[in-house]
């Protein structure tokens, strides 16, 4: 948790993305170069309109040491029995909040 939101962090090793390449990574039908065959290049476009439809913010960094992170950021939902609007949706927390729930 970090403020407000849930931050969720993907960290991958590998070699990375370029620079360049990263402002192109959400757009649909985006493969970057890779021939493999498999997958249509809709995923993180995808996640992102998803993310984007409750006010999640997806975003990617580089990884120290060589790679890519894929960043999640949520905001957590109101606890206190109110309603508020995230991102265009109405959210509606119980007024016991969490009280009974087990993940």
């Amino acid at each position: 948790v970090v403020g407000d939101d849930i931050v969720l962090r993907v960290v991958d090793t590998g070699p990375g993305v370029p620079d360049a390449a990263k402002e192109h990574l959400f757009a649909p039908f985006q493969r970057l170069g890779d021939t493999s065959g498999g997958g249509l290049g809709l995923g993180l476009a995808v996640a992102d309109g998803l993310g984007r439809a409750v006010g999640a913010q997806l975003s990617a960094e580089d990884t120290p040491g060589g790679g890519l992170t894929m960043v999640v950021q949520v905001p957590l939902a109101d606890r206190t029995g109110t309603s508020g609007a995230v991102g265009g949706v109405t959210v509606r927390a119980p007024a016991d909040g969490l009280a009974g729930w087990s993940p």
